[in-house]
């Protein structure tokens, strides 16, 4: 799971090389809530109670369901909300 730091949630992995980004969500190789479709197409950011955002094909639906945000593992939803940076 991703950890906690002075500048936010910090997520294991590598990060990708900016100059060859691949299709779909920046932090597809390295979340542990990934799907088939996070590899295919960019998440849309969505704003959500509050002013934060969420750009998260997973979380996204989890919040709709729910009418707020999960406490689900660490992740890229978790990450796009907070401003974490990719």
């Amino acid at each position: 799971p991703g950890m906690v730091g002075r500048r936010g949630l910090r997520i294991p992995g590598v990060v990708p090389d900016l100059r060859s980004v691949p299709p779909g969500c920046r932090f597809a190789d390295r979340c542990e809530l990934v799907e088939d479709r996070c590899r295919q197409a960019e998440p849309p950011l969505r704003t959500l109670e509050g002013g934060r955002q969420l750009a998260c094909w997973v979380e996204a639906e989890r919040v709709e369901g729910s009418g707020g945000p999960s406490e689900a593992p660490s992740g890229a939803a978790t990450a796009a909300s907070t401003g974490a940076e990719a």
